[in-house]
C-alpha cells in the first residue's frame, strides 16, 4: 500500500483491501495530504497537511502554521493572531479539542 515516495496510495490491486477496512479508517485514509485545522487545548490553532494518526490519536501535520491570539486587556480592539511556521508537527491527541478539514482553494 505504500508507494516509493512514502505516501499511501490506493492502487487497483489493493482496492479490495481498502473496501474491507471499516468506513472510519477509509475516511481517515482519504484525508492524507489534505489541509486540516486543529484546535488545541491551550487555544492555539494549527493548520497543516494531514500526514498520519496513531492509535493514541496523535496527529502528525506537515507544512504546519501555528496561529495564536495574544491576550489583550482591551476587548474593543480587534484581535489579530500571530502566525509562526512550524513545519512537521506532532500534535498529542490529549490536547486536541477540534479537527476540521479545510476546503482546497
Amino acid at each position: 500500500m505504500l508507494s516509493t515516495n512514502g505516501k499511501v496510495v490506493a492502487h487497483a490491486a489493493v482496492a479490495a483491501e481498502m473496501e474491507a477496512l471499516p468506513k472510519s479508517i477509509q475516511e481517515v485514509l482519504g484525508l492524507i495530504d489534505q489541509p486540516l485545522r486543529v484546535e488545541i487545548s491551550d487555544g492555539r490553532i494549527l493548520i497543516g497537511s494531514f500526514h498520519c494518526l496513531d492509535h493514541e490519536k496523535n496527529l502528525i501535520l506537515t507544512e504546519t502554521n501555528e496561529y495564536r491570539y495574544a491576550n489583550q486587556d482591551d476587548d474593543e480592539l480587534p484581535q489579530v493572531p500571530s502566525k509562526r511556521f512550524l513545519g512537521m508537527t506532532l500534535v498529542p491527541g490529549r490536547h486536541i479539542v477540534k479537527v476540521s478539514q479545510l476546503a482546497i482553494a
